[in-house]
């Protein structure tokens, strides 16, 4: 799941909710140049099997992607179990035995009907031993989502997790951040990444349940809206509305953003509690469709006392003037961050 080749081009595809998401990169000396961009609209009536493979082969047609081309995407949320453990082993080779023979006590499926692999952390031998994320996934889920790539002509080289591809964009355009400790919050249509990265890796993190939706579907029945007129709000604001309308509208969103709050906390005191030593977090990072709101930075700012940044997924990346339009690309890129996280993993 975590192999990759290397190729002209690296693909990354980020497969979101409600948009389809694909960066290209290419290495050019010791540089990395974004080669190609691109996201497309996939709605609820599209992510049936043929339709999804019908769409999917004209958003790759319309950026210029030959059939057979080899894309690395990922999963994320109840279809993967991920657990942090550490396996007692002398050196890697043995490692991997280990990990194979021992995973099944920490996986919550019949270890024949999962897909297995880890992640050694940077910290890497240890004492008792090597510490490692254990990832398991149905079987099921992936051979499904192979046979729809094999049925668009399009190849699949490396499955990997939404969370590390998030940990690789930072690690990648943040090397001044490397010796202090952040956290990352990727907010999704429907689902969230909240993490802490510190001492140069992802040190844990949380899939929540909860995304840009939710506030859609609270400002859709409050308002009496349909779901596009009440995105429209959610993203543009509320200046056009009635002033009672405006009133209700900043209440949901404060509600909204509370309960996400709330989960971030539970993150917060986890990690606090785990790690009583690790060093201080002062600020936090923001990536994801629905980073776009206003209230969340100043939500985050005023609960936790943090400074909150905006994650560049393409901050020391090259950038053609002549091949992308820089205004449109710093519009989107908050919402290219897993694309761009998983095509670093053919880059390197």
């Amino acid at each position: 799941m975590f192999i990759s080749s290397k190729k002209n081009t690296s693909f990354g595809l980020d497969l979101g909710a409600r948009w389809v998401k694909l960066v290209g990169l290419k290495k050019k000396g010791k540089k990395v140049v974004l080669d190609r961009v691109g996201r497309g609209l996939f709605s609820e009536e599209q992510r049936g099997p043929d339709e999804f493979v019908k769409h999917l082969e004209a958003f790759f047609k319309s950026l210029g992607i030959k059939k057979k081309e080899v894309v690395n995407t990922s999963f994320s949320g109840q279809s993967v179990i991920v657990k942090r453990v550490v396996f007692k082993a002398k050196d890697e080779d043995e490692l991997e035995k280990v990990v194979f023979k021992e995973a099944k006590q920490y996986i919550p499926f019949d270890i024949n009907d999962v897909v297995l692999d880890y992640q050694i952390m940077k910290s890497k031998k240890q004492e008792k031993g090597f510490e490692v994320y254990l990832v398991a996934c149905k079987k099921q889920l992936v051979e499904n989502l192979n046979e729809l790539f094999k049925r668009a002509q399009i190849k699949i080289d490396v499955i990997d997790l939404d969370a590390f591809a998030l940990a690789n964009v930072f690690e990648f355009n943040y090397p001044e951040e490397m010796d202090k400790s952040s956290f990352l919050f990727d907010i999704g249509e429907k689902q969230s990444i909240f993490a802490v990265f510190s001492e140069g890796e992802l040190s844990i993190f949380r899939e929540m349940p909860f995304g840009g939706a939710n506030l859609t579907l609270r400002i859709a029945e409050g308002l009496g809206l349909s779901l596009e007129d009440a995105e429209q709000v959610k993203l543009q604001g509320a200046t056009n509305l009635e002033p009672s309308q405006k009133t209700l509208v900043t209440k949901l969103i404060y509600e909204e953003i509370g309960m996400w709050i709330g989960e971030v906390r539970k993150v917060i005191n986890f990690y606090a509690t785990t790690y009583p030593k690790a060093q201080e977090v002062k600020k936090v990072f923001l990536s994801g469709g629905s980073s776009y709101i206003l209230a969340l930075e100043e939500s985050l700012a005023k609960e936790f006392s943090l400074t909150v940044d905006y994650l560049d997924p393409w901050r020391k990346m090259e950038k053609s003037v002549k091949n992308f339009d820089l205004k449109y690309l710093d519009e989107i890129k908050r919402q290219m961050v897993v694309a761009t996280g998983l095509a670093l993993r053919g880059v390197f």
